[in-house]
């Protein structure tokens, strides 16, 4: 299905940065700020071509997007590709702030990829997905040209099941939204791809280019980085010469048993865990933690919950008695496994954002490989009204999430939903007093293989649905052989 149709396109640079003057945008970065770092009243569009294409994964089944922008500035004496797999569940546009404005500022080509975790949502009621460029359309009319279909549709097209209706790649068995063996293997097989359309494009001038004349640089940041990363072990055929990547979330098997040193040279114990194993254990406590009064003046502090401290403690997690010594206590039990008391100060500001419980959510369907159907833990996705009862999404929020959404609730109108909220559906955060800890409870278990009340070995269906999950962390594992390429990591503590 991979192709080289191209088109004329420019490119704007936005997407995971922070575009106000106070974060350095249009002074240190940005479209106007040059490659040498030189501030213009420049627009800072690049002129070039683009070639998008959709790639068949595992199974044939999964629409991996592939695209390729080579900007006029792009010298065929000089060739370079820049990979920009996008970070998270992100579409192919999602790396262009990432690695693609700085490759087209530099001439190279950028050969970005969603890894074939990007955004897709089928609404199961309105019936419509997305096209590769972003239109929606009638699911049965998309056919191949959908970028994802839900894979149990009835023979109409349509599926009859309760609210919510939008069923996303997170809760289908046909594609995820972490860096799985299947984004690897695509990023690295995008780094080949641009060779092929410039072979094209640059027929007749006496120019073949192939990884002897092309310099190939992964790159990318969080789940981008990752891949990129996964991409260097697996590329047998030696086609990347280097890596840089920004905070990839991505585990080396050796490190488990590591030893690092923290701040003042404090030896540091608690690192390398799988990210589901610490975001699904913030999800049960942080929302009391940002009750403590420590965190009082910590920014976007909206959502902290007394009910949940006073759920913990009735569950026997907290010993403590009263509000504030409960919200302490729920702030050591977070700092004890590993992060760090100078991330308190914004980690209120993320549970508000609702990205430890959207990400719990999405990370134990993805590993797991759970389909919406499956009910995993008792969340869906969907679209609320103002009270937080299901409904349909709207027309402008649906024409939207091709370039509105990052894929994780609460994204274009589409939020997180406990389906056995008393009363029936609910949006997640409204559902009930203690801002749904039970369900909350059933991740973590998931995440650790026993009960996150007891402690108890899981059995049964849960114990199974663990094993899987366990399976799907242990497939992402790497090796941390980079073959010697010249490498630079950028990160912070956890």
């Amino acid at each position: 299905m991979s192709n080289c149709a191209g088109s004329r396109s420019t490119t704007i640079t936005r997407a995971l940065v922070d575009p106000t003057p106070g974060g350095g945008f249009g002074t240190l970065y940005g479209p106007n700020v040059t490659a040498n770092g030189t501030v213009t009243t420049s627009e800072g569009l690049i002129a070039g071509d683009e070639y998008i294409a959709f790639e068949k994964g595992e199974g044939d089944s999964t629409r991996v997007t592939m695209m390729v922008q080579v900007p006029d500035s792009f010298s065929p004496t000089a060739s370079c590709i820049i990979t920009a797999p996008s970070s998270g569940s992100r579409g192919v546009y999602g790396a262009i702030a990432t690695a693609g404005e700085w490759g087209l500022k530099h001439g190279c080509a950028v050969a970005f990829t969603d890894k074939g975790t990007g955004t897709g949502a089928d609404d199961l009621q309105n019936n419509t997905v997305n096209l590769i460029r972003g239109e929606r359309t009638d699911a049965a009319q998309a056919g191949d040209e959908s970028n994802f279909t839900a894979p149990f549709r009835t023979p109409t097209g349509r599926h009859s099941m309760p609210q919510p209706p939008i069923a996303s790649p997170s809760s289908t068995p046909t594609r995820s939204k972490i860096p799985k063996r299947t984004g690897a293997r695509m990023c690295c097989a995008r780094s080949n791809s641009p060779s092929r359309c410039w072979n094209e494009k640059f027929a007749g001038r006496g120019i073949a280019f192939d990884k002897r004349n092309t310099i190939v640089i992964a790159s990318s940041v969080s789940n981008g980085g990752g891949a990129s990363v996964r991409a260097v072990e697996h590329d047998d055929e030696h086609l990347i010469d280097g890596l840089a990547v920004g905070e990839p979330n991505v585990i080396r098997n050796s490190a488990r048993n590591s030893r690092l040193c923290g701040g003042g040279g404090q030896p540091f114990a608690a690192h390398s865990r799988p990210l589901i194993d610490y975001t699904t254990l913030i999800d049960v406590f942080q929302g009391c933690a940002s009750a403590a009064p420590a965190n009082a003046g910590a920014p976007l502090n909206f959502a902290a919950s007394t009910a949940r401290c006073a759920s913990l403690h009735a569950k026997g997690l907290l010993s403590s008695t009263t509000t504030n010594n409960q919200a302490a206590e729920a702030q050591e039990i977070v700092n004890k496994f590993g992060i760090q008391p100078e991330q308190n100060i914004v980690a209120p500001g993320y549970w508000f954002a609702f990205v430890h419980q959207a990400i719990s959510v999405t990370y134990a369907n993805a590993y797991g490989q759970f389909s919406v159907l499956d009910n995993l833990c008792n969340y869906s996705f969907g679209a609320t009204n103002a009270s937080g009862i299901p409904g349909p999404l709207a027309a402008t929020n649906e024409a939207q999430i091709f370039g509105s959404s990052n894929g994780i609730p609460p994204t274009s109108g589409i939020n997180l939903i406990n389906n056995a909220a008393p009363g029936g559906p609910k949006e997640d955060r409204l559902s009930t007093a203690d801002q749904d800890l039970d369900n909350a409870l059933c991740l973590r278990s998931l995440a650790q293989g026993r009960d996150a009340v007891t402690g108890a070995p899981l059995d049964g269906t849960a114990a199974r649905k663990a094993q899987r999950v366990e399976v799907g962390v242990e497939q992402i594992i790497a090796s941390g052989n980079l073959r010697r390429i010249p490498s630079i990591f950028v990160r912070g503590t956890q």
